[in-house]
């Protein structure tokens, strides 16, 4: 703990034109005694960098540097499985891109297009694992839809191109929807969200593979500054096979106490299915497949 702190900064000098950054700490590979100490060139990693020319007619924008694709439905929380394990973790130290991306967001529709090289890090074996700029490969992403108060969805495609020793090629395509009840009935502000994504590996030291996650979640607005959340996350790992499924069930809350913080608490019963669970006729006991309770707490201050 913790398992990601980042520190961000944004600077507005003139109209149209915005630079950010964002940098973090990098989580402990391992916590036995025996672990190589890191240096202080190994503890942290770039999230993003980049100049932005923005405020334009029809929230058109153009920014280039160091950033992450536009994909899916963005999630303060890094251990989704459908952002986990599409490349979309910022956890990771090489989760972001180099390159640049355009788009726009007018009242409804939106369309965000990128072109980047991957950020492929140390190559595999080296010893000193500090942060650094390694161009490896082609990939690009494109995320659109519509967004409107009752109702909203969208789709997501990304291309990643990389030799075997830095994770192999990634194609990958999302689909997202959410449902604002609130719209209809403003004293049952219920907000229905989901997204399913499905993502392919080849190319990679491992054999290829097909995947794929959803996530489904269910928030109420209690008042102002407080929303209850109730949500269900799922990843396959191998689709051609069976006994590598797992999930987790969530409930946790959003509390705003000031107009510059936000905190979320979260009770999880994770679950996992592995081969020897499933019988011979093909079921599974769903008792059989909980794992330890955990706790999640996640915490932003904005100036």
């Amino acid at each position: 703990f913790p398992m990601q702190f980042d520190v961000g900064a944004r600077y507005h000098p003139i109209e149209h034109f915005t630079v950010a950054s964002t940098l973090g700490l990098v989580g402990q590979a391992s916590s036995a005694a025996s672990a190589r100490p890191r240096t202080a060139g190994e503890m942290y990693t770039v999230r993003n960098a980049y100049l932005m020319y923005h405020e334009l007619p029809y929230q058109i924008f153009f920014r280039g540097g160091i950033f992450q694709p536009s994909f899916g439905v963005r999630q303060e929380d890094h251990t989704a499985p459908v952002r986990q394990n599409f490349e979309m973790d910022l956890s990771r130290k090489y989760s972001s891109v180099l390159g640049a991306e355009a788009g726009f967001a007018a009242n409804y529709p939106y369309l965000t297009v990128s072109a980047f090289t991957n950020n492929g890090g140390r190559a595999p074996g080296e010893t000193n694992q500090d942060f650094t700029i390694n161009p490896q490969g082609f990939g690009t992403a494109v995320n659109g839809g519509w967004r409107d108060l009752l109702w909203g969805a969208g789709a997501s495609f990304m291309m990643k191109s990389r030799t075997a020793d830095y994770g192999g090629n990634l194609s990958a395509f999302s689909t997202d929807f959410y449902l604002n009840l609130g719209r209809i009935w403003l004293k049952f502000p219920l907000m229905i969200m989901g997204e399913y994504a499905f993502g392919r590996y080849s190319g990679a030291l491992t054999n290829n593979r097909n995947f794929s996650a959803n996530f489904l979640e269910m928030s109420y607005l209690v008042l102002n500054g407080v929303n209850l959340k109730v949500n269900h996350h799922f990843h396959d790992a191998d689709l051609s096979s069976r006994g590598n499924e797992s999930g987790r069930f969530g409930l946790g809350f959003e509390l705003i106490p000031i107009t510059v913080m936000k905190l979320y608490f979260e009770y999880r019963v994770p679950w996992r299915v592995t081969a020897s669970q499933i019988k011979s006729d093909g079921l599974v006991n769903p008792f059989d497949w909980l794992g330890d309770k955990q706790f999640v707490f996640i915490g932003h201050v904005y100036f």
